[in-house]
């Protein structure tokens, strides 16, 4: 087996938890715990098999590969998989239901980022929304015709409606981004 380098076209963990299903179905299939993270990291590359099969192909055992991939992992994703692949090299015997758990786990916390993303650019269309929306009714008075008109820019109550509510306006947009931010 040629010994792979870790550079910077190396893939990144996106797939993981795809790559755990698959290495848990090789598993199940019959195949070692070395030979199925060798054949997943051919076919569905990750970082962190990568980092383990670099080890593996440099001579140390699945199990010392992990801990040395471990150290130096990046990712709770990552140090989750390496956790129970070290657990699974060290316990032996057939593996595949923590395997296919560390799967399931991967899969609902990728469910979890999915729904957050979601979630905050909803909260941040709605921002927008909310910003300019009143921006836009301003916009409409002071180009009508009317009495309001004369309220809104000719009273001292007016000015002060205008300048509270763009700063309300500025202040909730703030807040909104630093909620998002997080």
């Amino acid at each position: 087996m040629t010994r792979r380098r870790l550079d910077g076209l190396s893939p990144d963990d996106t797939d993981l938890g795809a790559a755990m299903a698959e290495i848990t179905r090789l598993v199940r299939a019959g195949h070692s715990l070395a030979s199925a993270v060798a054949e997943v990291d051919r076919t569905r590359p990750t970082r962190t098999l990568r980092r383990v099969m670099v080890a593996f192909d440099a001579g140390h055992t699945l199990h010392d590969s992990c801990s040395e991939a471990l150290s130096t992992s990046d990712s709770d994703d990552g140090a989750l998989v390496l956790t129970g692949l070290k657990f699974a090299a060290l316990a032996g015997g057939d593996a595949s239901a923590h395997l296919e758990a560390i799967s399931l786990t991967l899969d609902e916390r990728r469910r979890a980022r999915d729904d957050r993303r979601a979630q905050a650019a909803a909260a941040t269309a709605s921002t927008r929304l909310l910003t300019w929306l009143p921006v836009g009714a301003v916009a409409w008075t002071a180009s009508s015709p009317s009495s309001s008109r004369d309220v809104l820019f000719g009273s001292t109550i007016g000015w002060l409606c205008l300048i509270g509510g763009a700063a309300l306006n500025l202040a909730g947009r703030v807040w909104i981004e630093r909620v998002v931010g997080r």
